[in-house]
């Protein structure tokens, strides 16, 4: 009888072992799984950021209704903030044009100052490599840098007015510097249209104690 109930009370504790075992990984799966869900919701928010000079921010899918009917009553062609799911090829930026957005000027993450057809908006939302929609605001279409520290006096007329050339403004437009860290910075320029041939470049700054840094002349070459 004893050997019985030894027998009994050997087989309910495997059991019962069992069962922990089984729930522990199952528990232990569940969890893992929430973390790589959670890092992957973590890399997509980072992936779909958009770094203005102006303001960074996370936006929202699709396009407003209220901004495609403003978009409709703009003669012609309408300039917008446009984010893609994915840097396009140049194939893709062809396509792109064909069907009525010019992109203009990268700003990171996958995101455009854009020239769209605006007879063309509901086309254009509709893409799938399409993303976001927006308008672009005042603030965007102003350097920091000026904001914060005024036009350099080369810019400045007797008057007061202020005159920047063609290639300033452009070259305004085609750089992005933006601080992604508490140290570090990042420039980006995106320069299409380029002749055959090798342009020098380099990048220097100062701060508003007159401390400066720059780099030496580098070259690049187009084929």
């Amino acid at each position: 009888m004893f050997q019985k109930r030894g027998r009994k009370s050997f087989i309910l504790l495997i059991i019962l072992f069992t069962i922990i075992i089984i729930h522990i990984i199952l528990l232990s799966s569940i969890s893992v799984s929430d973390i790589e869900s959670n890092n992957q919701k973590s890399l997509n928010v980072i992936s779909n950021e958009i770094l203005l000079k102006s303001r960074r921010f996370v936006p929202d899918e699709g396009i407003t209704q209220e901004f495609k009917e403003k978009i409709k009553t703009i003669p012609e062609r309408a300039h917008v903030l446009i984010q893609l799911n994915k840097n396009p090829s140049i194939e893709e930026r062809k396509m792109f044009e064909a069907r009525g957005i010019k992109l203009l000027s990268y700003i990171p993450n996958n995101a455009w100052l854009a020239s769209i057809a605006s007879k063309d908006v509901e086309a254009v939302s509709q893409l799938s490599d399409v993303r976001f929609i927006d308008e672009i605001l005042p603030e965007d279409k102003l350097s920091p840098a000026i904001r914060e520290r005024g036009i350099g006096k080369h810019a400045i007329n007797e008057d007061g007015t202020v005159s920047l050339s063609a290639d300033e403004i452009n070259q305004s437009y085609m750089s992005n510097l933006y601080k992604y860290n508490t140290n570090n910075w990042a420039l980006y320029v995106n320069q299409s249209d380029l002749k055959t041939g090798t342009y020098t470049y380099y990048s220097h700054a100062s701060d508003i104690f007159n401390n400066k840094n720059q780099t030496e002349v580098r070259n690049i070459t187009k084929t």
